[in-house]
């Protein structure tokens, strides 16, 4: 009987483990923001009472369950790792905000992202590559786009972090006049 346990908990551990790699292909592999530069990216969007936030590669939903609690407003993650994205909606019931938040499991590169106010991203050079005329085309005029550490090189950012190492964007804004954050 303590063999068969063993076996089960190695096969949940290997599981887990081998979910965190699910998502390399589609963008990056799971580097969770930390709580410090969820709220700066969040901050830096100005994000008003019941504007609608999206997170694209959500994880576990921190991103996500932050906009809730600190900023009143309605988000929305996407999340290719069924496991992630589970414990997100486990986090989000257990803090109670399931009528103002939820992580779809799905493909940020096919995700309906025409309702944001806000877009946020954490993912890969190469996934923001992807992602710029995905977003360019669904995205309405105004929409913020706040990517963490990689910039997209097609766009022109409106403002820099450049301690946090966030670039924002607007849809429909030539960035013309960027603006730096030193802090």
């Amino acid at each position: 009987m303590l063999v068969i346990l063993f076996q089960f908990i190695i096969g949940i551990l290997l599981f887990i483990g081998l979910s965190s790699y699910l998502s390399v292909p589609w963008g990056a592999p799971w580097v969770p923001t930390s709580i410090k530069t969820s709220k700066a990216m969040l901050t830096m969007a100005d994000v008003k009472s019941n504007q609608v936030v999206i997170d694209l590669g959500a994880g576990e939903g921190r991103l996500v369950r932050m906009a809730v609690h600190a900023f009143n407003a309605k988000a929305i993650g996407v999340e290719i790792d069924p496991v992630r994205c589970a414990i997100a909606n486990m986090l989000i019931m257990l803090t109670s905000i399931s009528e103002h938040a939820h992580v779809y499991h799905g493909n940020l590169f096919s995700f309906d992202v025409s309702s944001a106010d806000i877009v946020t991203i954490y993912l890969s050079h190469k996934a923001v590559k992807q992602l710029t005329p995905y977003l360019g085309r669904n995205l309405r005029p105004g929409t913020k786009v706040i990517s963490n550490s990689f910039p997209f090189f097609d766009w022109r950012p409106i403002l820099i972090d450049e301690d946090k190492r966030l670039f924002m964007y607007e849809i429909g804004n030539t960035g013309k006049d960027v603006k730096t954050m030193f802090v």
